[in-house]
């Protein structure tokens, strides 16, 4: 399996305004200036009036914020995602050995009809690792070391309205049509763990002999797409998941993150020379 059909699905949904976030949430620096983004959005064939735009909109949206003209970072209304997808290092310790209880969310009672807060609404869920097992039903095994209350708090601060109900069950009794540990196919999510596993370890192989603009492309490209499936990785009890893979694909990431970082200082400092004019 090449990279590229690996991380084809992160290349397709790229945008201007997504390409700003991951690089300031991701940087490992509190903040960018304009002429990185836009070079970085070079990369990947977005022209620079694309970026700016994008970052002027996500200023008004509180999304971004400067204390200084032409420096950016990330703003206070992204700090709660921002603060959740840069928890990926320690993902598995936020969970207990599973005693068999479930978490349950209802929504039900909620409306449908607000179309970009039933966009909020599923973002938190799959933040955290939940499944719709019926319609207005969502469920979680109870392994998470936090309480019901705290994971209300967290999928509230995600974009799950205030009025949805976070129940604790202690066993779910219906028919053979309804199965909640099937609502995680392991068939689907261990496959993925490898394809993340066997990518980063033959991009690590090429970066070195890169160029510089091509190792930044590359690594942003396969390390976002394995924190995609991380962050959105419902972190299952052993019971249901073979856990090892993704313990593997995480401690794999810590040092391709590593790498990345590399990659994107020396490309920005490639950025930052100044461009030698010859007059003959």
């Amino acid at each position: 399996m090449s990279q590229h059909l690996f991380y084809s699905e992160v290349l397709e949904s790229l945008s201007a305004r997504r390409l700003v976030l991951w690089l300031l949430n991701v940087s490992g620096r509190i903040e960018e200036p304009i002429a990185h983004l836009v070079a970085a959005g070079r990369l990947f064939d977005i022209e620079p009036s694309s970026m700016r735009m994008a970052v002027g909109r996500l200023m008004k949206e509180g999304l971004l914020e400067s204390q200084e003209r032409g420096r950016y970072k990330i703003g206070p209304k992204a700090e709660a995602l921002r603060s959740r997808l840069r928890g990926w290092k320690t993902a598995l310790d936020q969970t207990k050995p599973w005693t068999g209880e479930w978490l349950a969310v209802h929504t039900g009672h909620l409306g449908r009809t607000d179309r970009k807060q039933l966009r909020s609404r599923t973002r938190a869920f799959n933040l955290l690792g939940f499944a719709e097992a019926v319609p207005g039903l969502w469920f979680r095994p109870a392994n998470l070391k936090a309480s019901p209350a705290e994971v209300r708090e967290r999928l509230i601060s995600l974009g799950l309205d205030e009025g949805a109900l976070v129940l604790l069950i202690g066993s779910v009794e219906c028919d053979t049509q309804f199965q909640p540990e099937q609502l995680w196919p392991a068939q689907k999510l261990e496959p993925r763990y490898r394809e993340a596993i066997a990518a980063m370890s033959a991009s690590t192989a090429e970066v070195p002999d890169m160029s510089r603009p091509e190792a930044a492309r590359e690594t942003l490209l396969v390390g976002q797409m394995v924190l995609h499936l991380i962050n959105l990785d419902p972190l299952l009890p052993e019971e249901l998941i073979d856990r090892s893979l993704l313990s593997q694909m995480i401690e794999d990431m810590r040092s391709y993150n590593r790498l990345g970082l590399e990659c994107w200082q020396a490309f920005y400092k490639q950025t930052d020379q100044p461009v030698s004019v010859s007059l003959v």
